[in-house]
């Protein structure tokens, strides 16, 4: 008994860790133009070039042509994102725009593994991936 209390103690510790590693490595805080994004392994056409997230102490907001959109995150391991989608304005969108920002809505939550690679953040999840450089 006491040995499992001890192992439990210890799993507690390392995962305490590991998110505190990897709260401590903030690199990705910080306005980030969105650049490309990958649905399901096809390229989507980002049809505003100044397109954006903005990632803030805990919470993220964002722009991708039309209407302001915003939620929270969690860091849960080392280079591991939480994104939980809290909301976005609802403004009328001409047919290109709107399409990507519904796109882009729809996979833009859940868990994202975060990668740094000649300049670039990308976040990959199972269905998307986004390419951002730093503003």
């Amino acid at each position: 008994m006491r040995i499992a209390l001890w192992l439990l103690a210890m799993l507690g510790i390392l995962q305490a860790t590991s998110v505190s590693q990897a709260l401590v490595d903030n690199k990705f805080l910080g306005k980030w133009q969105i650049v490309a994004v990958d649905v399901d392994g096809s390229r989507v056409y980002v049809p505003y070039t100044d397109s954006f997230v903005e990632f803030q102490s805990g919470q993220y907001i964002g722009f991708v042509g039309c209407n302001n959109f915003f939620g929270k995150y969690a860091i849960m391991e080392q280079r591991h994102l939480v994104l939980v989608m809290g909301g976005a304005t609802k403004e009328m969108c001409g047919p290109v725009v709107g399409r990507f920002e519904t796109t882009f809505l729809r996979y833009f939550y859940g868990d994202f593994l975060l990668k740094f690679t000649q300049g670039f953040l990308i976040l990959k999840s199972d269905r998307m991936q986004v390419w951002l450089i730093r503003y």
